[in-house]
């Protein structure tokens, strides 16, 4: 049907809300990821139910809680939601960060915390698909990332961390934090923390990202000189 289906968002939604709250959790999962996918297709028509899906995204949250479940085929059915949701709306999504990001931010703190990166992969997922709308919030997001390759995570998680940077530093405002990050990509070559050559090779991509800034911030240092020769020494 389409957009043919808009009329009918006053009859369905309600119902959709209702079953989400009293049905077991298969089930569950099953509507929130069809609910994603309506979302897709209505696209900004559903503004007016806003309210109502910030308020059941919140409530799912608690599926995030470790230790995890066995992670679901298609992650997390709530994850899609909110991509569609962001994807649905644009720029206007940035009005609904400062309620989401948190739980975001909080997922990656308790995976280090714990040691369990369950549900890191999905989560850097969303973050990508963020993008631009992140602009603001990068002082918040940022330390958390770069927390990720830092820490003795696995190398596909660290790689995850290091690609979802690759995709949102050209899309956001980074003046603030080039120096934060260069510091810790530097930590990384010159070997305070082990990476495989695959993971340093990621690297270079970010350095790309950040060289105009930094070198915007610091004209007389050279020390993303120095972190790209010692990058290029990897080849």
């Amino acid at each position: 049907m389409g957009l043919g289906c808009v009329p009918y968002l006053p009859k369905v939604l309600p119902d959709f809300f209702h079953t989400i709250s009293t049905s077991e959790d298969t089930l569950k999962e099953f509507i929130i990821w069809k609910l994603g996918t309506l979302v897709s297709i209505v696209r900004q028509h559903i503004r007016k139910y806003l309210p109502e899906l910030l308020s059941l995204i919140s409530e799912l949250w608690s599926s995030f809680s470790l230790p995890a479940p066995n992670r679901p085929v298609h992650g997390p059915p709530v994850l899609h939601l909110v991509e569609q949701l962001c994807l649905a709306l644009n720029d206007e999504f940035r009005t609904y960060l400062p309620t989401i990001l948190p739980f975001y931010i909080q997922v990656l703190t308790d995976a280090e915390r714990c040691n369990n990166y369950t549900f890191v992969p999905d989560i850097l997922r969303t973050l990508r698909v963020f993008g631009g709308t992140l602009d603001e919030h990068m002082h918040l997001l940022l330390p958390a990332l770069i927390r990720l390759f830092i820490v003795d995570a696995s190398v596909d998680i660290r790689r995850a961390a290091i690609k979802t940077l690759i995709r949102i530093i050209p899309r956001v405002q980074v003046r603030g934090h080039i120096s934060l990050l260069v510091d810790h990509l530097k930590l990384v070559l010159d070997g305070y923390v082990t990476l495989s050559t695959n993971v340093y090779l990621e690297f270079i991509n970010v350095q790309s990202a950040c060289a105009h800034a930094y070198i915007h911030l610091h004209p007389g240092k050279y020390e993303l000189e120095h972190v790209f020769s010692t990058a290029c020494s990897l080849y």
